[in-house]
């Protein structure tokens, strides 16, 4: 927390020009500087959005034909999750593009719960949580869904429930407190790594819930009718969105692999 070393008086003066034009400025200068340092880490994530959305275009028609039996019984909860993720990775990418890392880590929380609670859904015998959910009710994260789950160890997923919370609640730790590139650059670096690993829990969930081993036979085998070029293609972007995870984690937090890690294990769930 740097707030002391901002010096507040270049922002609050009479003389300054009005708080959008202000703060565009700075934008713009964060913005310059976050696509020259970060390059490389914006191209990732980007070119990993835009592999995981593809991937699910292969699977997707499948999974939202009526009455399809071979379907996990909980796709609405899934289908959901991973739907309104993409515009809530759109909108934490974009903000923190501009140095609003603040702003954009508000949002990785929902990410983060919705991730936790399909998966959770998908596994459990118990219908409570996803009734919760399906009917708007309050789903109670940490006693509902993280205490219930007996495997992996779920320490990665409490550290990081903590984090983001305090991110999104009124903390210290919420929001930001200046554009300056000292004060931007370290903390977008930990968002982009964030985002990262979310992603990769956002795959996961596409690709072992959402397609389990049924739809992904029906879906190669309908467009082996068409084309096999298209199965080839399915499996080439397979492959190399496998391949860019791998390079995300190159610098990545050592906390944030375990959290992706854990994400995609086997879970154990406690069954009332």
């Amino acid at each position: 927390m740097d707030d002391n070393n901002v010096n507040l008086s270049r922002v609050y003066h009479y003389k300054n020009p009005p708080f959008l034009d202000l703060i565009s400025d700075w934008k713009e200068q964060s913005i310059q500087s976050i696509s020259g340092e970060f390059s490389e880490r914006v191209n990732l994530i980007a070119t990993i959005l835009n592999l995981d959305y593809k991937i699910a275009g292969f699977y997707m028609p499948m999974l939202l034909k009526p009455n399809m039996a071979y379907k996990n019984p909980r796709t609405a909860i899934l289908i959901s999750a991973y739907h309104r993720n993409l515009f809530a990775f759109l909108g934490s990418f974009e903000l923190s593009k501009q140095g609003l890392f603040g702003p954009a880590r508000s949002i990785l929380r929902h990410i983060f719960e919705s991730l936790v609670t399909a998966k959770f859904c998908s596994l459990s015998k118990d219908d409570k949580v996803y009734s919760q959910w399906k009917n708007g009710e309050a789903v109670y994260f940490g006693n509902g869904v993280l205490k219930m789950i007996v495997k992996p160890d779920t320490q990665s997923l409490n550290e990081y429930w903590k984090i983001l919370s305090e991110f999104s609640h009124a903390t210290i730790y919420a929001q930001q407190f200046s554009l300056s590139w000292e004060h931007v650059s370290p903390n977008t670096q930990f968002t982009w790594d964030i985002i990262l690993a979310l992603l990769e829990c956002h795959y996961h969930l596409l690709i072992s819930h959402l397609a389990t081993p049924s739809v992904k036979y029906y879906t190669e085998y309908s467009f082996r009718l068409i084309n096999q070029k298209l199965v080839d293609e399915l499996k080439s972007s397979k492959s190399l969105i496998k391949d860019l995870f791998k390079k995300s984690k190159v610098e990545m937090h050592p906390s944030l692999k375990r959290l992706a890690n854990d994400y995609k294990r086997t879970w154990q769930i406690k069954e009332k």
